[in-house]
């Protein structure tokens, strides 16, 4: 051997002696058939469908599957099934079960397929798409989707923020045709934007003995109106997919009540609205079965829908009273679960005495049987309460946007107390008050000055709560008749959004303080800043004890001077709702810029996780009213 040729040898082992051994990560499948020549009595080869760790086949007529030969070209060092090794097209496997193939890769690690065949071949056809099929759900739609066999669908609207982000709905009754709601849609102003052609929804159908089908159908929606805010958003709500409903109020254009559904990105998945638009949707809320139910007080009638807009049930408000407004209270248990609590005004109800002959309004609460409509019960709460108290002494006592209407109490808000089947009510003018179901007082939360007597002629000192540090010992007099603000305790001061929840031997409330006219100031945003709140409520003792707050320091970035919700979400976090921040009704005493409206969630510590901010460049009289947290029905 040349000199030359040793050396070059010499050089070759060397290097191939250094190089280590290259182990491979593959483990794939990437085909997988039935070959007729392998399998006795298939006259065709057959390929089976790979769908991420699935593979599924579709042989029709095959009579014997119980010893079946698959060619299958993989990336993987071996493929067993079970402890047996697979050679492609060699090894026979029983498949009259869906079976798994787990491909090794070099380095050990494995990844599995399960494999499943089909006796029967679905065809179908996608006969219809129908956007906001009812007229009120204007991010909505139906498919109709017809098949040559019985099958189930599946329904996923993606979203633009990953799968977090997505929609999906599901119906596994076996029906040849499917009418497949769809919610949680964008506008097109979003789709387009992101590049897209409409919006993407992937319709999933299966058979009872088919493979799984995929389509995807894109859905072109309106324009978002050119009134809605805009939405930035923060943080990351603590359950994925949460959504969030609230009505949006516009006046100057065309004093629009809507409700509108961002999801936890700030995108608009939902859009609720009247078909006349001079009517409005006032108030909004879901019921236990999961349908939404509304006022249209122009129509002095109430309305039960799903989530597509279909009408379910309309309730009239008996002609002795006028609309309704404000909130829909369902009763939840109890003998009359299910029965609708109302914020109502009577039709003609003048106030005595009065020079301009004005009209009593937003004082009533009446009962409505669920199945009939029938008024059970009335509440007039002229009775109970005091006609002549305010908080706003020197200011415009009853707020009203109509002179001739007399709004002395302004009654916002409902809770229905399970424990002992009263109901509480929120107030402008009033803070709080429990009642039965005879009109009769169990105790009023407000500061005490200004009161006197109720239309029966009874002294309301005895149902005032005294307010109480944490040991339970009595404040002041001047903490207690509402001149004096402490560190330790503040009571409503313009109120909304009442929910009461029992613990040990307390009730809890949880709601929203508006914060105008605190300490019966001059004016009545003197002091500003608004914030979540509970009060300890003990009934027997008479006493009230502050609980959580938040946002009572922000002071101005959070003063909303109308509107707005604090709820206590089931993992114990709180959702706030800041509705009127920045709107013309402030005038001078707000110098914010376009933030009109901030929705929280805040963990127990007051931690914030996730905040939407609202923006608008334009100062109009503008509010979210309230927000809550749901999502959409998934079948």
């Amino acid at each position: 051997m040349k000199l030359k040729h040793i050396i070059f040898f010499a050089i070759t082992l060397f290097t191939t002696s250094c190089q280590k051994e290259v182990v491979s990560d593959k483990m794939e499948i990437l085909s997988f058939k039935f070959l007729a020549a392998d399998n006795e009595g298939l006259t065709n080869d057959i390929t089976g469908i790979i769908s991420g760790n699935e593979i599924q086949v579709t042989a029709i007529g095959l009579a014997n599957v119980t010893s079946l030969v698959a060619s299958f070209i993989s990336t993987g060092k071996s493929v067993r099934v079970g402890s047996t090794e697979q050679i492609s097209s060699v090894t026979p496997n029983d498949f009259s079960k869906p079976i798994v193939y787990t491909v090794i890769a070099g380095d050990g690690s494995k990844q599995e397929y399960t494999v499943a065949i089909f006796s029967e071949m679905l065809t179908y056809t996608i006969d219809n798409v129908i956007v906001n099929p009812y007229s009120r759900s204007a991010l909505s739609a139906i498919i109709t989707v017809s098949a040559s066999l019985p099958f189930s669908v599946h329904t996923n609207v993606l979203g633009m923020d990953g799968p977090t982000s997505d929609i999906s709905f599901k119906n596994d009754s076996l029906k040849f045709q499917h009418q497949v709601p769809v919610y949680g849609l964008y506008f097109s102003n979003d789709y387009i934007n992101a590049g897209w052609a409409g919006n993407k929804v992937v319709v999933t159908l299966k058979g009872e003995n088919t493979m799984t089908y995929t389509d995807t159908v894109t859905i072109e929606t309106m324009a978002k109106p050119g009134w809605f805010p805009n939405l930035a958003t923060t943080g990351s709500a603590m359950n994925d997919g949460a959504l969030f409903a609230f009505l949006y109020n516009k006046w100057g254009h065309g004093n629009t009540i809507s409700t509108m559904i961002s999801d936890r990105y700030g995108k608009f998945r939902g859009f609720w609205y009247i078909e006349n638009e001079e009517d409005n949707m006032f108030p909004l809320t879901f019921l236990k079965n999961g349908n939404l139910i509304y006022s249209v007080p122009q129509r002095s009638a109430i309305y039960e829908t799903d989530f597509l807009g279909k009408i379910i049930n309309i309730w009239d408000i008996p002609g002795e009273f006028q609309g309704s407004h404000h909130d829909i209270c369902e009763i939840p248990s109890g003998s009359k679960e299910g029965n609708l609590l109302v914020t109502v005004s009577q039709t003609d109800a003048r106030v005595p005495y009065d020079v301009q002959n004005r009209r009593f309004i937003e004082d009533h609460i009446i009962e409505l049987d669920r199945k009939t409509g029938a008024l059970l019960t009335t509440w007039n709460l002229r009775d109970c309460l005091q006609v002549g108290r305010s908080i706003m002494p020197t200011y415009i006592r009853n707020i009203s946007l109509n002179p001739l209407e007399f709004d002395w109490c302004h009654n916002n808000g409902l809770a229905f107390d399970p424990t002992d089947n009263t109901i509480i009510i929120s107030t402008f003018h009033h803070g709080f008050a429990k009642l039965d179901w005879s009109n009769n007082l169990k105790w009023i939360l407000a500061p005490h000055g200004g009161w006197g007597v109720n239309g029966r002629g009874e002294s309301l000192d005895k149902y005032l709560l005294k307010a109480a540090d944490q040991q339970g010992i009595l404040y002041s007099d001047s903490v207690q008749l509402g001149y004096k603000s402490i560190t330790g305790f503040e009571w409503p001061w313009v109120n909304h959004s009442p929910s009461v929840r029992n613990e040990q031997e307390n009730q809890v409330l949880t709601c929203m303080v508006n914060g105008a006219s605190k300490n019966f100031k001059t004016m009545p945003f003197f002091e500003i800043s608004s914030w979540g709140a509970e009060y300890v409520i003990n009934e027997k003792a008479m006493t009230v004890k502050q609980g959580w707050t938040y946002g009572r320091e922000k002071g101005v970035p959070l003063f909303s001077v109308t509107a707005g919700q604090a709820t206590r979400l089931k993992e114990g976090n709180y959702l706030l709702t800041f509705g009127s921040i920045g709107s013309a009704f402030l005038g001078a005493f707000y110098t914010g810029g376009n933030e009109r409206g901030i929705v929280a969630e805040v963990e127990n510590g007051n931690q914030l996780i996730w905040q939407m901010t609202a923006l608008e460049p334009e100062r109009a009289d503008w509010r979210i009213y309230r927000t809550q947290k749901f999502t959409f029905p998934n079948q």
